[in-house]
Formats: structure tokens, sequence, C-alpha cells
């Protein structure tokens, strides 16, 4: 059932937020995926689980921000395996232009052996604005956002 219910006068839909979660898939050619990167071959999910591990534990993700601004640490990194296509979920307060989209490049480089693992971790906490390629918005969904319950025109 759908209904429509006027919004609380101090809610703002986008700084009213308390976080978004975006998932990202990748898969490769004749994949069934929807919505998804289609690369030529899979990345190593082990490499890709070892990313997320180290950028998850970085402080801030501004260096994956495509404009120079402060990003916060994710709350939230998770890959699963769906048959042919990988997911990687991602979870924080915010997120920079392009942000997710800078992060999943960064992180299938390395598990292509394209990048050293290292450089993500100094890359999350550069001062300056990302420039490499960014990955397609092809895999790209907004799964969440969620809002203090006070003001959640949603529940």
């Amino acid at each position: 059932m759908k209904s429509v219910r006027e919004a609380p006068p101090r809610f703002h839909a986008r700084w009213s937020a308390l976080s978004r979660r975006y998932r990202y898939r990748l898969a490769t050619p004749g994949s069934p995926a929807p919505r998804a990167w289609v690369l030529d071959r899979m990345p190593d999910a082990g490499a890709l689980r070892d990313g997320l591990a180290r950028v998850a534990a970085a402080p801030t993700m501004r260096g994956f921000c495509s404009e120079a601004k402060d990003a916060p640490a994710l709350t939230t990194a998770a890959l699963e395996t769906d048959g042919d296509a990988l997911t990687v979920t991602l979870e924080a307060p915010a997120f920079g232009k392009r942000e997710v989209r800078n992060l999943v490049a960064s992180l299938v480089n390395v598990a292509l052996g394209r990048a050293a693992p290292s450089m993500l971790a100094t890359l999350a906490g550069s001062r300056w604005p990302y420039h490499a390629n960014a990955a397609p918005p092809d895999g790209l969904t907004l799964e969440a956002v969620c809002y203090p319950p006070d003001l959640d025109p949603f529940v």
C-alpha cells in the first residue's frame, strides 16, 4: 500500500539524513546480474575484501571525492558474492561527489593487480581531489537513506 503524508517542517531530504547506503555491482559478460559494471574478468574477491578492510580502517574518505571536501569514514564496507556477480556495499554519514564510483574503481584496480593495495589507505587520506578513472554509473544504486526517527517521513 502506498500513502502520502507531510514531512515535519524541520525535515530536509539531504541535511536531515544520518547515513546513506550504496550498493555497487560488478559482473562479467553474459552474467544475468542487472545494473552492473560489466568487466572482462571478475576481480579477485579476496583482494576486494582486503581492499575494503584497508579503506574501512581509514579515518576519512576525502581522497576519493572529486572535489576537495571532507568525507567521513565508512560505517559499513562489505562484499557479497552472488553467482556471477560481486556486490560492494558502502555506508557512511555522507558521500562526496563521485566518491563511491571512485572508490570502487580503485578497489577493482587493486583486485585486478593494476595497483598496490597500500595505495587505498594513502588515497583515502589524500588532501587532493581524486583525478583517476571512476567506475561507470551502471552498477551504482542508492539503497537506503536513514533519518532520525522523529524526522523520518517514511516510517
